[in-house]
């Protein structure tokens, strides 16, 4: 799978935005889930598995960028 934005050239790596927008929540003291160039099953699993980890009170954000492949 590629790792560049096929529509919207100047958003040039979305594998580098990811990784460093997981840092920087990492910094924050927010759990990541982090899954690049991921299937559609391995999304739907991240989901799932987002969604059991929240608790009542939790503040949490869900990001998501590109296309989801089969």
């Amino acid at each position: 799978m590629g790792t560049t934005y096929k529509k919207v050239p100047s958003l040039d790596n979305p594998v580098n935005d990811a990784k460093d927008m997981a840092a920087v929540l990492k910094s924050l003291g927010f759990e990541v889930i982090l899954k690049v160039n991921a299937s559609k099953k391995t999304m739907k699993n991240a989901v799932r598995e987002f969604g059991q980890r929240l608790q009542s009170g939790d503040v949490a954000l869900f990001g998501h960028s590109g296309c989801v492949s089969g």
